[in-house]
This record gives C-alpha cells, sequence and structure tokens, in this order.
C-alpha cells in the first residue's frame, strides 16, 4: 500500500541500496521513519513483507538490499498514482 509503513521502508532500502551504501537497517528504518514505526518488532514485520515478496533481500551484517522485483514494485506503484 502506497504511503504505508512497509512501502515506505522499500523506499529507504531503496535508497540504502545505492552503490557506496551499506544497506538499511532496522535501527535506521526505527532513526529515518520514526512516524512509521513505533518499535524494531513492526520493522521486522514489514521487512518480512519485503522478504516474502522478494522485494529486498538479506546482506551483511543484517542489513538489507532492493531486489529488481524491488525495484519493479516501487515503479508499478508509482505508475498506478499516476494513472489515478
Amino acid at each position: 500500500k502506497r504511503e504505508g509503513a512497509t512501502h515506505s521502508l522499500l523506499c529507504l532500502v531503496q535508497v540504502m541500496s545505492r552503490p557506496g551504501e551499506p544497506g538499511c537497517s532496522v535501527d535506521d528504518a526505527l532513526h529515518i521513519l520514526g512516524g512509521k514505526f513505533s518499535s524494531r518488532t513492526k520493522v521486522e514485520r514489514s521487512a518480512e513483507v519485503l522478504f516474502k515478496n522478494k522485494y529486498a533481500e538479506k546482506g551483511a551484517e543484517d542489513r538489507w538490499l532492493i531486489t529488481n522485483e524491488g525495484h519493479e514494485a516501487l515503479l508499478i506503484a508509482t505508475r498506478n498514482v499516476l494513472k489515478g
């Protein structure tokens, strides 16, 4: 769901998956998306949804990286909003 917590997490994972960045962690999500998540458990639940749908994958040191499927999901969400 666009603008939901899991969508916001996927957007953050995308930004933090860029070259030179280590990926996204639970602590990053809590710090940056504090208004979307109230606990580590809620971040972890959203991350599990991303893993289940293959939108993100686990990287080194408990960090997450976006997948091609994740990029495509964000593009589709944007297209759907533009179509109205």
